[in-house]
């Protein structure tokens, strides 16, 4: 197999990330809810939105930080981060909401290799395959 640059590594690594994370917000139908204005798509339709944006390296992958979100939310409205805020505090606790803030706020330089970024593709693809499987939703 040929080796992959870092540049095509991180984006093999966020469409697997995507699906994992789209598929489980999906119900047991493959529908998900925005997390930002609740229209429900099949899981394909969404986008894997980011409270705190992606160029934040050290959050790009957290699971706390992705969820389900339509298009019109997460591309055409910036993300309506306020809203998406208050989501992470209803699900995980103002702790967790915190927590994400801090890193964010903390910017330091985080670098992940080739080897991490392969490892959590793989890590990811299996996650969106074991869900995929349990909802009986295909990828």
């Amino acid at each position: 197999m040929r080796k992959r640059s870092r540049k095509t590594q991180v984006k093999h690594t966020d469409t697997w990330f995507s699906k994992y994370v789209r598929l489980r917000d999906a119900d047991k139908n493959g529908m998900c809810a925005c997390i930002t204005c609740g229209k429900k798509k099949p899981w394909k339709e969404m986008d894997c939105g980011h409270f705190i944006r992606r160029g934040c390296t050290e959050l790009r992958w957290d699971e706390m930080n992705a969820h389900a979100q339509c298009q019109g939310c997460n591309k055409y409205r910036d993300g309506m981060e306020a809203v998406h805020g208050h989501e992470v505090i209803n699900r995980y606790g103002l702790e967790e909401h915190t927590r994400l803030v801090k890193v964010r706020k903390a910017m330091k330089p985080y670098y992940i290799g080739l080897p991490k970024l392969r490892e959590l593709e793989e890590q990811f693809k299996a996650q969106a395959k074991e869900v995929a499987k349990l909802k009986g939703v295909t990828l």
